[in-house]
């Protein structure tokens, strides 16, 4: 090693490596740059039409039914309410008698079974919610 760089020594400064220079492999070399931007151009709306066809194709999750528990007591034998229906936490009834009209109390779950089990629909409600 010592040898190698004697002989630079005496000779002044080393020769530089010319610059590489680059070569377009084939097929490449066989197009223009104005061709080449062409193609890029195309390659970039193809890609953007692929893509805008597979997001209209792309349809949100059906929603799926509530699972909120509905229950509805048997008023057959009431002569207070025609109607009483629990859904979401709230409880509507609907009158027969001078008190016309539908009317939403909020309970649970719990409450509403509770209510609709009861013997005398129209006696728990005046125990309990009047």
């Amino acid at each position: 090693m010592a040898n190698e760089l004697s002989l630079w020594a005496g000779l002044g400064p080393k020769p530089k490596t010319p610059l590489r220079q680059f070569e377009r492999p084939a097929p490449g070399n066989k197009y223009s740059d104005a061709e080449r931007k062409a193609w890029s151009y195309a390659q970039v709306a193809a890609r953007a039409a692929q893509a805008a066809q597979l997001n209209a194709e792309v349809k949100p999750p059906a929603k799926r039914a509530s699972r909120a528990k509905s229950l509805e007591a048997d008023t057959s034998s009431s002569s207070c309410f025609d109607s009483l229906t629990f859904k979401f936490g709230v409880v509507t009834a609907s009158f027969s008698n001078p008190t016309i009209g539908d009317w939403d109390y909020e309970m649970s779950l719990k409450d509403a079974r509770e209510w609709f089990a009861a013997e005398s629909l129209g006696g728990w409600f005046n125990d309990n919610l009047k």
